[in-house]
């Protein structure tokens, strides 16, 4: 599969320091060859979330790919100790596919090699199933960069279809969802409730995000994936939802403000 888009997602680890200002550099390295970079862009020194999308300089085909193909590294000094790097390709048709992901990282990275590493790998994941079971949600999204684009209110994540609530998990923003800022959200999936893509596709389900609240929210990107381990690195990201770029508009309880409920096609 050709993939022309790249979107990087991450969380920075809960450290002193931790967070960056500096520019990401992703490449893709087929047989000794960088066959495509991409760049992305700082994002508020990258406090906890991150979530970027970028134009690949080339266009290339996954199926090359192998675990040493796939490094992300910085343009600064000022190092940065991500936890969790999650890397999404998206092909002409809008198609998501979840490419590379590590969890739980130690190391930082920094061009200042008495800080951390100029680059590191990110291992490839395996295809996704329809039958393989979720034992986890992972939310990935970010605010737009507009006046009063961020919220304090709660946000509903629901999974529904035919009838069942296959997951229902109320987010408590906080400070969260402020103007410009990602955020990486996972939550369990009880084993007993463990559902698959093929069920959900069965179900006709679909995903909503419904505002608890009147102050408003505006997301500018998001991405619904599904993991099948109850921790760790997950062997597959099951892709569930995007709106890579946004397209409902403002959230909110009041009508004169926005929609109460976006609704994310499976």
């Amino acid at each position: 599969m050709e993939i022309p888009f790249l979107t990087l997602a991450a969380l920075t680890r809960n450290t002193n320091d931790a967070g960056s200002g500096d520019r990401l550099n992703l490449t893709i390295n087929i047989g000794g060859i960088d066959v495509a970079v991409a760049e992305f862009v700082a994002n508020h020194p990258r406090s906890r979330g991150y979530l970027r999308r970028a134009e690949a300089v080339v266009s290339f085909q996954t199926t090359s790919l192998t675990d040493s193909s796939v490094r992300i590294g910085t343009r600064g000094d000022d190092a940065w100790a991500p936890q969790h790097i999650l890397l999404i390709g998206q092909d002409s048709r809008n198609r998501v596919h979840p490419i590379a992901m590590e969890t739980d990282l130690t190391q930082w990275l920094s061009t200042d090699a008495s800080e951390g590493a100029l680059t590191i790998p990110l291992r490839l994941l395996a295809p996704a199933q329809l039958n393989t079971p979720i034992r986890r949600v992972l939310l990935v999204v970010r605010t737009a960069n507009e006046d009063d684009a961020g919220t304090d209110d709660p946000v509903q994540l629901q999974i529904t279809g035919s009838g069942t609530i296959f997951f229902s998990q109320a987010i408590n923003t906080q400070d969260d969802l402020d103007r410009g800022k990602s955020n990486w959200y996972e939550f369990p999936v009880v084993a007993t409730s463990a559902f698959t893509l093929s069920d959900l596709r069965n179900a006709h389900a679909e995903a909503t995000l419904t505002m608890l609240g009147d102050d408003a929210w505006l997301p500018s990107g998001l991405f619904l994936f599904g993991l099948d381990t109850a921790s760790g690195r997950p062997t597959q990201v099951i892709p569930l939802a995007e709106q890579a770029v946004w397209r409902d508009g403002w959230l909110s309880t009041d009508a004169d403000e926005g929609r109460e409920v976006a609704h994310l096609h499976i």
